[in-house]
């Protein structure tokens, strides 16, 4: 996969969990089992907001070429689909999610075989 195609790949997986969480976070985590609260919605929109700055940033990245800001962004793409990773796993474990949150674990696996395969296996950025 070029790199391009998995910056856009990620920027629409990104916008998609960045608008529902944004606007629709009660009933879309519902889906997997989370009942968000009235306080936790606000800290829903706040992570939804994140995510979908998150997306924007994919998508504007797409097609820089400078190494230094490819390695900035892959370590931290990197950092944070480990930590969403051991986040959603540990949901799994102790029962937050249901049967469905192994997606997102699946999601994060992905999502981290991808910033390792272009920042350590086969980097976008001069060594």
């Amino acid at each position: 996969m070029k790199f391009k195609t998995f910056m856009t790949l990620h920027a629409l997986v990104l916008a998609f969990f960045g608008f529902v969480t944004l606007f629709i976070a009660s009933i879309f985590w519902g889906i997997y089992g989370v009942r968000i609260v009235e306080h936790g919605v606000l800290l829903a929109r706040a992570l939804g907001s994140l995510i979908t700055a998150n997306a924007v940033l994919s998508w504007f990245f797409r097609d820089v070429t400078d190494s230094k800001a490819l390695r900035a962004l892959v370590y931290q793409q990197l950092v944070a689909w480990i930590f969403m990773l051991v986040v959603f796993v540990i949901g799994q474990l102790d029962g937050t999610t249901n049967t469905l949150g192994w997606s997102n674990v699946l999601l994060c696996v992905i999502f981290c075989y991808g910033w390792l395969h272009f920042g350590f296996i086969k980097p976008i950025f001069k060594q």
